[in-house]
C-alpha cells in the first residue's frame, strides 16, 4: 500500500519534479517537503470528504441535547458527532434491522433522505443536528489518515489533487498557474470520477453502512 510519502512523490511526478521527498514530519529540508507538509493533509481530507467511500463510512447513535434553541419545525436536537460530514439520520431500528445486508449504496442514500435533518450552529458556535427522528442513528464520513485504507485509485486521486496544490509554489508564475489548472482538471474529470466509480461498484457487507432494500425484503 502507498504511504503518504509515496502519494506526495507521485504528485511531484505528475509535475515532472524529480526531487524525491523522504519525510514531511518534520520536512526533510527540501522546498517540496515543506509545501507537501502543508498541502498533503488538505488534499487527503478533501478527497475523503467528497464521496461516501466504503473505507470512511461509519454509523453511531446520536446524543440527545436539551436546548432552548430548538426550531419549531424540529422535534429533537442532537450533538454533532466527530466526523467530516453527516450523510444521513435514521431511526435506530433501521440500523439494527439492516445488519449484514448487501445493498447498493445509492439506494441507501436515497432511502435515508426519507428522514429529513439539518445541521446548524448554536449561539455558542457548536454544531447541532435537528431532526424529527426519535433515538436517532447517524451515518457519517470519518476522517481517515491511514493510507493503507486507500485503494490505488483513491491514491491516484489524492496525488492528482495534491499536484494541483503544489504546482503554484513549485513552478512560479503563469506556467505554474496553467499546470495547477491542468492537474485540477485531471482530478475533476478523470482520477476523481474513476475512483468514485470503482468504489460505487463494490458491494457493501458491513455492520456500519447497510440496510435491507425493498427488493430483498420482498424476496425474504
Amino acid at each position: 500500500m502507498a504511504s503518504a510519502i509515496d502519494i506526495i512523490n507521485l504528485a511531484l511526478g505528475h509535475l515532472g519534479d524529480e526531487a524525491g521527498v523522504s519525510a514531511i514530519t518534520p520536512p526533510d529540508g527540501s522546498a517540496q517537503a515543506a509545501h507537501a507538509q502543508r498541502f498533503y493533509p488538505i488534499a487527503r481530507d478533501a478527497v475523503v470528504q467528497m464521496h461516501n467511500w466504503g473505507f470512511a463510512v461509519g454509523r453511531d447513535s446520536l446524543a440527545l441535547l436539551v436546548t432552548t434553541q430548538l426550531p419549531q419545525e424540529w422535534a429533537y436536537a442532537y450533538a454533532y458527532p466527530t466526523c467530516m460530514k453527516v450523510i444521513a439520520v435514521f431511526p435506530a431500528e433501521v440500523a439494527s434491522a439492516s445488519q449484514g445486508a448487501i445493498f447498493d449504496q445509492s439506494e441507501f442514500v436515497a432511502r435515508a433522505q426519507a428522514y429529513p435533518f439539518t445541521v446548524e450552529a448554536l449561539d455558542d458556535g457548536s454544531q447541532v443536528i435537528y431532526s424529527n427522528v426519535t433515538d436517532a442513528t447517524v451515518m457519517f464520513i470519518r476522517q481517515v489518515t491511514d493510507t493503507a485504507k486507500f485503494s490505488p485509485l483513491v491514491v491516484m486521486a489524492i496525488s492528482r489533487l495534491l499536484a494541483s496544490f503544489l504546482a503554484g509554489p513549485l513552478i512560479k508564475g503563469t506556467e505554474g498557474m496553467k499546470i495547477a489548472a491542468k492537474q485540477l482538471e485531471w482530478f475533476e474529470k478523470v482520477d476523481g470520477p474513476r475512483a468514485k466509480a470503482s468504489d460505487g461498484q463494490q458491494g457493501r457487507n458491513t455492520s456500519y453502512d447497510t440496510f435491507v432494500p425493498s427488493g430483498l425484503k420482498a424476496r425474504s
